[in-house]
């Protein structure tokens, strides 16, 4: 089945390493296509940590994976 959506995805960037951590879909459109933008969130190099007053920090962040099987992507 061909599905046209967004899988939203949830993560924390560590303070130290920039590593990504709690990595999880909070929204999903099937178990097929969240499985899949998992994938390509744990593949994802370190980030830049941030920082908040001169201080690395953890930071939360949502990133959406638009899936769109007509071949127009965006």
């Amino acid at each position: 089945n061909q599905i046209n959506g967004k899988v939203i995805v949830k993560f924390t960037v560590e303070k130290a390493t920039g590593e990504l951590k709690n990595i999880n879909v909070i929204r999903g459109i099937s178990k097929k296509y969240d499985e899949a933008a998992l994938e390509v969130v744990k593949k994802m190099p370190p980030w830049i940590p941030g920082k908040y007053q001169g201080k690395k920090c953890d930071v939360d962040c949502l990133v959406p994976i638009e899936f769109n099987q007509n071949g127009k992507g965006r």
